[in-house]
């Protein structure tokens, strides 16, 4: 027999029916020499300081690294953070369809984590069979079996699933020790940090911050209706002023003037003669103060 593993029930199911698994088990499907069976994603974690017996963390236990073992992913419950069941359970449905088998196909997503995941559960069910990996990236008819029929040793992806190794215990080890060490410098609190989650917190703080200390101030937009060949054409100035007076004088200057002409400028527009424009008070738009004549 030869068992199929990959990360999602459906994908799962869909190669078994491709490769004619038809019987449906508990956790599995067989049939046609296989037997497929899948993860609910990443059910398996790098081992916490506590998972090592450790019930507090000292200011010289720093630097903290990674326990060489794994452990099933927590959940948090009315109890505490403690082992995912469905996890547990479906380890122990994988475990049983590996014994079985003398051969395994790694079908798990076609990237580094889905190396790292293929890998870290066949060494955490210390898997001695040899593997073979089915590297698609679609799941169609025709894609699952031309990959059956060019499958892969295992060892051709060793560098994959040592980059994403490496990734997930800097991970480790920066969120980690970063998060103990903020909860034994303020003494108390669950203070979680992260490569991902912090600058993400960071940038939506900041803006929250920049929201709540804005001072709002007077700004006055400058408005020109053009005429063309019986055409208006209406636009407004970039930037606004600051300054009633400087806005009043491009007024002037515009009004002042007999003839109007447009070029680009940097993707903008921008006004180089007369027309009719008039300042407005407030920042909402509003139609020029008349229209004027002359060539755009």
């Amino acid at each position: 027999m030869i068992a199929i593993l990959t990360d999602k029930p459906n994908v799962g199911r869909e190669i078994a029916r491709v490769v004619g698994a038809h019987k449906k088990e508990n956790g599995y499907m067989t049939g046609g020499g296989y037997m497929v069976t899948w993860t609910f994603g990443n059910m398996l974690s790098l081992a916490m300081p506590k998972d090592s017996g450790k019930a507090r963390v000292e200011w010289e236990d720093f630097p903290l690294v990674p326990p060489p073992y794994l452990t099933v992913k927590n959940m948090k419950t009315d109890t505490g953070w403690n082992p995912d069941i469905n996890a547990v359970l479906q380890l122990k449905v994988i475990a049983k369809v590996f014994d079985a088998c003398d051969t395994i196909i790694a079908a798990t997503d076609a990237s580094r984590e889905g190396e790292m995941l293929f890998r870290h559960l066949y060494r955490f069910l210390g898997c001695k069979q040899p593997c073979l990996r089915l590297w698609i990236s679609s799941l169609t008819d025709e894609a699952i079996l031309e990959g059956m029929a060019n499958l892969r040793p295992c060892h051709q992806f060793d560098n994959l699933f040592l980059a994403a190794d490496s990734r997930n215990r800097a991970d480790w080890m920066l969120g980690v020790n970063s998060s103990y060490a903020v909860c034994k410098a303020v003494g108390f609190g669950n203070n979680s940090l992260g490569r991902v989650q912090t600058p993400v917190l960071a940038a939506i703080s900041g803006r929250y911050r920049e929201r709540e200390n804005h001072i709002g101030a007077d700004s006055w937009p400058v408005f020109i209706s053009i005429c063309k060949d019986n055409r208006i054409i209406k636009m407004r100035r970039t930037e606004d002023f600051e300054e009633h007076r400087n806005a009043t004088e491009l007024y002037e200057d515009c009004t002042g003037a007999g003839r109007a002409g447009v070029e680009p400028d940097r993707g903008a527009v921008r006004v180089l003669q007369g027309g009719t424009e008039s300042p407005h008070h407030g920042g909402q738009p509003q139609d020029g103060g008349g229209s004027g004549s002359g060539s755009v």
